[in-house]
């Protein structure tokens, strides 16, 4: 992921506006399907409006958007723990990737369901969000190869 090396400033500000959206987000004090959040009901209207089945439901929109509201928190750890050179092994690196997504995950649940009681834990945010987290680390890990065998065939062989 060298693009993220190459343009480390703009890293830093891509990373800090992720994470203030994670906070905002997973902190907000109403539920964003709920009267006082963002209805999700216009999205789903839409999509059934373009012939998107009408099977989809709110809980379908609700899984996805977690899946991507973690999978970036996914790329970041990878990046994080694939840089530090105690971790060599990138399975490795997708474990512990894993288990922090993990724990950010169930602690917001829990700070949702302890602090906010117009919000609920649940344990299929905690699933999808961990889903999310894994494609974030499978992606990270892709990058990383793409990147590696474009630098081995950008190099001159020597005899």
């Amino acid at each position: 992921m060298g693009w993220f090396r190459r343009r480390p400033w703009l890293t830093a500000v891509l990373v800090v506006a992720y994470l203030a959206l994670l906070v905002t987000t997973l902190g907000w004090p109403y539920p964003v399907e709920g009267d006082r959040g963002t209805r999700f009901v216009f999205l789903l209207d839409a999509m059934l409006s373009v012939g998107v089945g009408s099977r989809t439901t709110l809980i379908a929109i609700e899984v996805v958007s977690n899946v991507l509201l973690f999978l970036p928190l996914g790329l970041i750890l990878w990046w994080v723990l694939s840089r530090l050179r105690v971790l060599r092994n990138p399975w490795v690196h997708l474990v512990v990737a894993l288990a922090c997504g993990m724990v950010v995950s169930i602690s917001a649940e829990l700070f949702q369901r302890e602090f906010l009681p117009e919000r609920t834990g649940d344990v299929r945010d905690v699933v999808s969000n961990s889903i999310g987290v894994a494609i974030g680390c499978v992606l990270g890990l892709v990058l990383d190869r793409v990147e590696a065998r474009h630098a081995a065939s950008a190099r001159p062989e020597s005899d």
